[in-house]
Order: C-alpha cells, then sequence, then structure tokens
C-alpha cells in the first residue's frame, strides 16, 4: 500500500507517466508478499486503498458527495472484482460524471485525459464485468 500512497502524493506535485515498455517482469504466486498480505490483511488494505483515493481526489481539488465516494470505493478496489451489479456501474458513472463537471469548472489542464481514463475504466473494467440480469 506504500507504493500506491507513494504514486498518489506524487501525483500531486508532478506529472506522472508510463513508459511504453515492459522494464520489469513479476510473477504473480502464493507466497508473494502483495498475495500473501492481501490475504491475511485484506480488510485493513481495503480500507488504507479507499482512504488513500478519497485524499487523493480531494487534493486534486475535487468535493464530491459520500455517495460519489462511496461508489468510487466499491469498484475501484485494489483487486477487481468478478463481476459488478447495474448499481454499481450507476454508481460510478454519475461519480465520474461529476468529476467531469468539477474538471471542466476548474479549467483542469489534462481535461481530455481525465474523460479518456473514465471511459476506459468504465469500458474496460466495469461494463465486461457487468451482471446484468441482478
Amino acid at each position: 500500500m506504500q507504493d500506491f500512497k507513494f504514486y498518489i502524493d506524487s501525483s500531486k506535485v508532478g506529472t506522472i507517466s508510463s513508459i511504453d515498455r515492459l522494464v520489469h517482469l513479476k510473477r504473480i504466486h502464493e507466497e508473494e508478499v502483495t498475495v500473501q498480505s492481501q490475504k491475511f490483511h485484506g480488510e485493513e488494505r481495503a480500507r488504507l486503498h479507499a482512504q488513500f483515493q478519497r485524499e487523493s481526489i480531494e487534493k486534486s481539488g475535487f468535493r464530491l458527495q459520500e455517495v460519489h465516494l462511496q461508489a468510487i470505493n466499491d469498484v475501484m478496489t485494489e483487486m477487481s472484482k468478478e463481476r459488478y451489479s447495474m448499481e454499481e456501474a450507476k454508481g460510478l458513472y454519475e461519480a465520474f460524471r461529476e468529476i467531469v463537471i468539477q474538471a471542466r469548472e476548474m479549467k483542469v489542464d489534462y481535461l481530455k485525459e481525465l474523460e479518456y481514463a473514465c471511459k476506459k475504466i468504465l469500458g474496460e473494467r466495469v461494463l465486461p464485468r457487468m451482471d446484468l440480469f441482478d
């Protein structure tokens, strides 16, 4: 979780970008530290992840209602869920919509990237895993 916190804090003071080539290969297995930590400290990790998300949103200047923050915390978890309900998808869409509206009002210079990221998360992480018959 320290890496996640560092990434969030760093993003507030500078531009972070990805490297377009693979520089590190990580093998995930049952004995790996992150897997062990998730297994034995899952609830604490989930709480910290949600807390860090909320801090990041606030530090970025966004003021969201609790329902929007909770929607983000419910879907944008450290480990993706197998299935998302229609309610979860709608909640995340509304939270992202509010963030984009506020970003426009604040005239942020990264609006296009933000819009793209929101669409990508919904389109690649949530919609393919929706339980359409819940």
